[in-house]
């Protein structure tokens, strides 16, 4: 915990609170900016930046860059998936590795810090949209499915489209 401590910024306003937001035009974002706005702080007390996926993919930002962003505040807030509306092709191009088990990894480093996600809301299955994770907490609810968990190598991967392709 003292490690996201030492990272809260140091410059003009007492609370800085940053969000990493869906494209430009996202409800969530655009709401919890105006909840925000109605709590009457003075601006000179409190800073809200937004960061969204499209400036993501307009300045080639990797998620370790967003996560840096985040860990630079006082506050995070994540009012979409991180992956959410990301032109994982041209930032791959880039150099950027925005695949999930990397989202996931990087995330973790939000678990000491204020806000949210944080600690175990890191894991929710919503979140991570691990949808097998949350339907099996809705079984009652949903009709029986599949779960097909990825081979480690490539001999794993055909034996298992044959076993598949019997469906």
């Amino acid at each position: 915990m003292w490690d996201a401590v030492d990272n809260i910024p140091v410059d003009d306003f007492p609370l800085l609170i940053r969000i990493f937001g869906g494209g430009s035009s996202s409800h969530q974002t655009l709401h919890l900016q105006g909840a925000i706005s109605r709590l009457n702080v003075d601006r000179k007390q409190c800073k809200v930046e937004v960061l969204n996926c499209d400036d993501v993919n307009t300045h080639h930002l990797s998620i370790r860059d967003v996560i840096n962003w985040l860990l630079s505040s006082h506050i995070h807030i994540c009012s979409a998936h991180l992956h959410q509306g990301i032109q994982r092709e041209i930032l791959a191009s880039q150099g950027f590795n925005w695949d999930m088990k990397n989202i996931r990894s990087e995330i973790q480093r939000l678990k000491y810090h204020p806000g949210f996600p944080c600690g175990e809301s890191l894991q929710c299955p919503v979140f991570l949209q691990d949808k097998f994770d949350y339907i099996k907490l809705l079984e009652n609810c949903v009709n029986p499915t599949f779960k097909y968990v990825r081979p480690s190598n490539s001999i794993e991967m055909e034996l298992s489209f044959k076993n598949l392709r019997r469906y």
